[in-house]
């Protein structure tokens, strides 16, 4: 059980840094949410969405990470941009 039990704290210690860096990616999209807004742009750029999915797509392929997996989180991660962006008031 010491094995089993010093993986899991490694998965936690993974997980708080993960949630760490979408807090940290959150609040760079509030910036260009705020840039947005000022220069009159609709959140949804349809054009940079489709580079950063296809970037992420990649980069899962080089790194052995299922496309459908990686897709999903960048799907909800950017969802949840959008509703930051759409809130910016």
């Amino acid at each position: 059980m010491d094995k089993l039990d010093a993986l899991r704290k490694k998965i936690d210690v993974l997980d708080e840094r993960l949630l760490e860096l979408i807090r940290e990616r959150l609040g760079v999209v509030t910036e260009i949410g705020t840039v947005k807004k000022g220069l009159g742009l609709k959140p949804l750029d349809a054009t940079r969405w489709n580079v950063v999915l296809e970037k992420g797509l990649k980069r899962a392929d080089t790194l052995g990470i299922r496309r459908e997996f990686v897709k999903k989180i960048l799907d909800t991660i950017h969802e949840e941009a959008l509703q930051i962006e759409n809130n910016i008031k």
